[in-house]
């Protein structure tokens, strides 16, 4: 298991994730990582398949379209304001390899290059 965990006002000391940012190099890689544990986290935690989903460079999204080197990531049935929260704190970015989040929308994180 990983350092990262999602924070929201629901869970203010965090739940685990599957996910350690610092093994990722690129914003994409982090993303897909990224959206791999959340569809784990969400099944363990009894959430209905389908409420986490991806998009990639070019294709659309709620706020238009990902922009080049960049993954959108949502999770619509998760914890109030988990993206908002979660791009706060560590597991949100990694700066020095050249990726961090931002959320659109308090659901969600969109994973960018620096």
């Amino acid at each position: 298991m990983s350092k990262a965990k999602i924070y929201s006002e629901d869970y203010a000391n965090g739940i685990a994730i599957d996910f350690d940012p610092s093994k990722y190099k690129t914003a994409v890689g982090a993303g897909k990582a990224f959206y791999k544990a959340l569809k784990k986290l969400n099944a363990a935690l009894g959430g209905p398949e389908g409420e986490v989903f991806m998009r990639e460079a070019g294709e659309g999204y709620a706020g238009g379209v990902v922009p080049k080197g960049a993954v959108w990531v949502c999770w619509e049935s998760g914890p109030y304001y988990w993206g908002v929260s979660t791009s706060l704190s560590n597991t949100g970015y990694n700066r020095s390899a050249g990726w961090w989040t931002e959320p659109h929308y308090p659901f969600d994180l969109m994973f960018y290059p620096n």
